[in-house]
């Protein structure tokens, strides 16, 4: 969960922020470009980030699902002549690392995130998984 603190600070950074969960389904054109997902990528570009030539935006995703998306949105960005930055988190691996992380690990980990996001005039953040219900 995101604190409240965290938000003000990037409220106060004035980076435009947009998180988009989804859930994908897989099949056997699971690598196909489906035209929705161009759809949806100009439009958290052009229209919820609304990146302009020069920015720095941030693109966060978690869970592989999401593939396809990041890879629009990163094409999107450059259409628009914004410089896109991709950051990838493997949740399985980020909660090994959380779960023996040491009070001083924790601080460096918030100083480089901090950093990061100060440097950004975007922040496009996509969390999905698969869809386990799906049949076939």
């Amino acid at each position: 969960m995101i604190s409240n603190d965290y938000i003000t600070k990037l409220q106060i950074l004035k980076v435009r922020i947009i998180l988009f969960f989804c859930i994908i389904n897989l099949r056997k054109d699971a690598n196909k470009m489906d035209e929705r997902i161009k759809i949806l990528a100009k439009n958290l570009v052009n229209y919820s980030v609304k990146a302009q030539k020069s920015e720095k935006v941030l693109i966060h995703y978690t869970g592989s699902a999401c593939e396809l998306l990041v890879k629009q949105l990163i094409k999107e960005v450059y259409e628009v002549g914004a410089i896109p930055f991709v950051q990838i988190t493997n949740s399985r691996l980020q909660r090994e690392l959380l779960l023996g992380a040491s009070q001083d690990q924790y601080e460096l980990l918030a100083k480089s995130d901090s950093l990061l996001m100060e440097n950004m005039d975007c922040y496009i953040g996509i969390r999905g998984s698969e869809n386990v219900s799906e049949l076939g």
